[in-house]
């Protein structure tokens, strides 16, 4: 219980800092651009809690996923789990919203998102590597 609730906190850290940075920070004027961004004011606490969820789910499903024993290396085992789970969520989210929203341009909506859906999950699944890695 200890490592899965420290799996979630530093996921929510890290998810919630990178898409603040990433969407609000970096590429705020790209995305509103694109016509991504509808909102003029972001909902925060709902970004949050949408952040909160997903980390209370990656820290559940890493060590399922990911079997210590072949995967010593909390980097490579991290990477591993970030990648497969960016690129979920590149087919849950970024396919369809780009089939179905009236973007400016669907391709590079496709590469700035598809880079944020792989770089954030492979930061967590990183740091998830540490916390549920194999002590000796």
């Amino acid at each position: 219980m200890k490592k899965y609730i420290l799996g979630a906190v530093a996921s929510t850290v890290i998810g919630f800092a990178t898409a603040f940075i990433w969407h609000l920070l970096l590429f705020q004027n790209l995305y509103t651009q694109l016509g991504v961004i509808g909102r003029i004011e972001p909902n925060i606490p709902l970004g949050f809690i949408a952040n909160l969820a997903l980390a209370l789910t990656l820290s559940y499903l890493y060590p399922k996923l990911v079997s210590s024993e072949k995967n010593s290396n909390p980097i490579l085992g991290g990477i591993r789990f970030g990648v497969i789970i960016g690129i979920l969520n590149i087919i849950f989210w970024v396919l369809k919203f780009a089939a179905t929203q009236p973007l400016s341009s669907i391709p590079t909506f496709m590469a700035i998102e598809g880079a944020f859906e792989l770089i954030q999950p492979t930061l967590i699944g990183i740091a998830l590597g540490f916390v549920y890695r194999k002590r000796i």
